[in-house]
């Protein structure tokens, strides 16, 4: 059963946290771009992804990383994720976002 994408976020000085957690696929898109769209107006420099341990992620979910981890480089913001499960860091690092 497939658990909805949830987002929050916070954001400390120069760094916004989003707090993901559900399963992250193409129906992810809209609200994760919406949550770091809505943070990038702080001007924050360092994006932080914290992942729920739980949360599963498919191919279309990974498309949504990459665009933003694309938007966070045309902005020249830094980007880090943390709470990735080993089958998740396994996956970031073969498609090269470690």
């Amino acid at each position: 059963m497939a658990h909805p994408t949830e987002v929050t976020s916070a954001v400390d000085k120069k760094t916004a946290t989003l707090e993901i957690s559900g399963d992250i696929s193409d129906q992810s898109e809209e609200v994760i771009l919406d949550v770091y769209r809505g943070v990038t107006v702080t001007n924050a420099k360092h994006i932080l992804l914290k992942f729920h341990p739980e949360t599963f992620i498919n191919s279309a979910g990974l498309r949504v990383i990459i665009s933003l981890a694309l938007e966070c480089e045309a902005k020249k913001q830094t980007l880090r994720a943390t709470g990735l499960s080993p089958h998740m860091r396994k996956v970031f690092d073969i498609i090269g976002l470690t």
